[in-house]
């Protein structure tokens, strides 16, 4: 059995994901906060929705990690997800988080933004989700 590292907690508030956590980050952990958010993720299905991402530390996933959260993205956008926020809580290494998880979700096709808050996150995500509503009346 392997060992999950780092810490992932969802929730769904309006049409957005939050997802809180501490990195690094393996499989399993991925695969286990997938698992957990599953009925609350498909109350946002088929309609536009965002995510937003608030970490703390050097949240850095391992290459398998990486590979499977780019999937469950990808999957997501099938499923009317159009944006990922991230607001980098504290960390040594600001500059390669943020790049990291850039690469890792605009890989996926989600469109990416950092910002120093929360509030400004859900702004710009909530702008984007009426984008989308407006793109698909």
């Amino acid at each position: 059995m392997q060992t999950v590292h780092g810490t992932i907690r969802l929730s769904v508030e309006g049409r957005i994901l939050t997802i809180e956590g501490r990195g690094p980050w393996n499989l399993e952990s991925i695969d286990l906060s997938v698992d957990s958010i599953d009925d609350d993720l498909r109350a946002l299905y088929g309609a536009p929705w965002g995510a937003l991402v608030m970490v703390e530390g050097d949240s850095i996933l391992v290459p398998d990690a990486e590979a499977r959260l780019i999937d469950v993205v990808r999957d997501d956008r099938h499923k009317g997800r159009l944006a990922t926020a991230l607001v980098l809580g504290d960390c040594t290494v600001p500059g390669l988080v943020t790049q990291h998880l850039q690469d890792v979700y605009t890989s996926a096709g989600d469109v990416f933004q950092a910002f120093s808050n929360a509030d400004d996150a859900r702004l710009w995500l909530n702008a984007q989700i009426d984008a989308g509503r407006r793109a698909s009346a």
